[in-house]
Parts: structure tokens; C-alpha cells; sequence
């Protein structure tokens, strides 16, 4: 939480100026910057299996997160499958994904389900469901905290108890101080749709997603519950107007990010006044901040320990995933099928046969 994190917490606040977030209550928009990111994809409609529909956009897209990670994930195995699968001896230009992910609305139970078997007349026979709640706050929240801070925390006790510097003991655990305070004044989200206004809108509908990058993706569900992950799922509430209402927390999260800005060049200062052996320690751990940026960004750790990479990773083992709203009101249903073809033009063939027949074999490479 150093200097490399400089020039990424000002980006993140130029943003928010950009898009208003500075002039006022229920001002500016969310989407883009740091509380609602924009994945900058787009879906279309397949209505009653029609190829032709009008992009729309997905904006923060939850289920695309999870495609993302799902690709990372499978990314080794999909090669092997897909090199063993092969029968021709052409050109094997990219290695391409097809996800046909498949959402419903769990409608039996308003209780977390954890390796149940499940089968109803309205929902199909599933076994292996694992429950994933919602994001909520609990005291494993704060210890995952206190262990991705656990280098500052070794070199605040260095500093504290070897050099006897206290106020360098204070500094060096700013970062897991404006972490847990991060943490508790998260501005609130919308959640998962409730059951009662989903009911009556059980047709089925394919979403074709318009982006190639982590392979070829279809999401087949009932509409009103698909929409809702492209439309409002996740964006911070305003409803609250109140002193420690939802503007307040705004305004505190972003005050916290000056706080993070104001770090490191504040560290750079007092370290005219520390002794060879305290300089020495602040640079170290400036070094091995800057080392982990560059390993998390090489190896796509940036969303390890999210919802969505936990759903994601679940689903690569064949689990049906239900995720459930915090106070256990509603519920979705998760469970995807994966097929590994060998470019990008057979990618895009075997989504065009799945559009035009939904009973294509999921279990077998085209």
C-alpha cells in the first residue's frame, strides 16, 4: 500500500470528479469509476431463438466476472481437452471457450442449501449445490484484511519493538486501518431481485454476450432474472439521506482514498528523520510493494477472494452454484457447460447452431 498505489488512487479520483460524484447528493453517475465499475461489454437479446437483436449494454455484468475467472481457471485443461478432441491436422490458430451459463430462480427454499439434492416439477434434478451468500461483512472479512496486510504488520512490529520507533509502528499500519475502515463504510448495493417481482416472467431467453476475449458466452434464463445483472445488480443505493446515510458514506470512502493518496508521499517526508536502520526498512517495504503490483497484475490475482471468483470457481468443479441474497430472501440458481473448440470461427459456428437449436450436445467439442 505504497508508492505503486500512488498514480492508481489518483486515477480513481479523477474519475469520480468525471463523473460528478463531487457535486452532491444523489449527483453524478456511478457507473465507471471505482463503486460501479463498467465492464464495457454488450449482450443482445435472442427473443423466441431469433439471430437478430439490438446490443445492449451490460455495465457492471456480475456473470461476466465470473466468465472471466472461469476462463482463467480452465485455461490449461481447455487446451488439453481440445488437443486431445482434435481429428483433423489443420491450423489450430486460438483455442477458444464456449460457455452456455444457465441461471433460474430457486423458488423452494429461502434457506442456504449446502450438497443437497433438488428436484421439482418447476426446477430440474440437480445435485451438488453449494450455497455462496452475497457479499456480507463478518470477522472473516477483517482477518483475510489482517493477513494481506501481514508484511506492514511484521514491519510495524520491527519498527515498534528492534528500532523503538512508535510513530513509525503507527505508520507503517495505516494501510489495514483504512482497509477495515474501507470495509465499514462500504456503501450499500443492490441485491439479487426478489422472488415477487420475478414471478410471472418464467420465459426463457437466450443473451448473447458480445465479447470474445475469455471465450464465446450464451446465458439462457428467465428474463427479468438475467436483466437484473445487467441493469441494477450491485450499484450502491442513495435512498438513505440521512447524517450517516449513504452520502456520508460516499464521502468517507472517498475520503479514505485521499487518505491512501496522501500515504506515501507523507512517508517519503518523515523519512528525513528517520535513522539509516528505519530508511531501510520503509525502503524495503516500498520495494516489496511495488514487486507483489507487478506479480498480481502478471498473474491476474486482482479478483482473488471475490464472489464472483469464489461462484466461478465452484462452477469449474461441476457444482451448481445457488447464490443467495444476505437476509436469505431470494435466490439464483447457477450451473454452466463448457466446450473447447479450436478458433475462432468454429467458436462462433457452434453459438450461432446453439441460438438456432437449444438441444445442441453440451458434452462434446465441434
Amino acid at each position: 500500500m505504497g508508492g505503486p498505489l500512488h498514480a492508481a488512487a489518483l486515477a480513481t479520483l479523477d474519475q469520480f470528479r468525471d463523473n460528478g460524484l463531487y457535486l452532491g447528493q444523489r449527483r453524478g453517475n456511478y457507473l465507471g469509476t471505482a463503486f460501479y465499475p463498467d465492464s464495457k461489454v454488450s449482450y443482445k437479446i435472442v427473443p423466441n431463438l431469433s439471430l437478430e437483436s439490438q446490443s445492449k449494454k451490460a455495465r457492471n455484468g456480475f456473470w461476466i466476472h465470473v466468465i472471466h475467472c472461469i476462463d482463467a481457471l480452465q485455461r490449461y485443461s481447455l487446451l488439453s481437452s481440445d488437443e486431445e478432441q482434435q481429428e483433423e491436422s489443420g491450423r489450430h490458430r486460438a483455442s477458444q471457450s464456449v460457455n452456455v451459463l444457465t441461471l433460474t430462480q430457486d423458488t423452494e427454499s429461502k434457506q442456504p442449501i449446502i450438497s443437497k439434492q433438488l428436484a421439482t416439477s418447476k426446477q430440474p434434478a440437480m445435485s451438488n449445490i453449494v450455497s455462496v451468500s452475497e457479499y456480507r461483512l463478518t470477522w472473516k472479512s477483517f482477518l483475510i484484511m489482517f493477513c494481506s496486510e501481514a508484511v506492514a504488520i511484521v514491519a510495524a512490529l520491527i519498527a515498534g519493538i528492534k528500532l523503538g520507533i512508535w510513530w513509525l509502528f503507527i505508520y507503517m499500519l495505516l494501510p489495514l486501518v483504512f482497509k477495515f475502515l474501507a470495509a465499514l463504510l462500504s456503501v450499500r448495493r443492490e441485491g439479487l431481485q426478489p422472488i415477487k417481482q420475478s414471478q410471472g416472467a418464467d420465459n426463457v431467453t437466450l443473451f448473447n454476450i458480445d465479447y470474445q476475449n475469455h471465450g464465446f458466452t450464451i446465458i439462457k434464463g428467465p428474463m427479468s432474472t438475467v436483466q437484473h445483472f445487467f441493469r441494477h445488480y450491485g450499484h450502491p443505493l442513495r435512498d438513505q439521506t440521512t447524517v450517516f446515510g449513504d452520502r456520508s458514506r460516499e464521502v468517507l470512502s472517498m475520503l479514505i482514498i485521499y487518505a491512501f493518496v496522501l500515504y506515501f508521499p507523507t512517508g517519503l517526508i518523515l523519512s528525513l528523520w528517520m535513522t539509516p536502520e528505519a530508511q531501510y526498512l520503509w525502503l524495503t517495504y516500498q520495494v516489496y510493494a511495488i514487486i507483489v503490483m507487478h506479480v498480481v497484475r502478471v498473474l491476474g490475482w486482482q479478483r482473488c477472494g471475490s464472489t464472483d471468483e469464489r461462484v466461478a470457481r465452484h462452477l469449474c468443479q461441476g457444482s451448481t452454484v445457488r447464490l443467495y441474497s444476505s437476509d436469505e430472501d431470494t435466490a439464483v440458481l447457477a450451473s454452466i457447460k463448457t466446450i473447447g473448440v479450436k478458433s475462432m470461427k468454429a467458436g462462433e459456428s457452434l453459438v450461432q447452431d446453439i441460438i438456432k437449436d437449444n438441444n445442441v450436445p453440451l458434452n462434446a467439442s465441434k
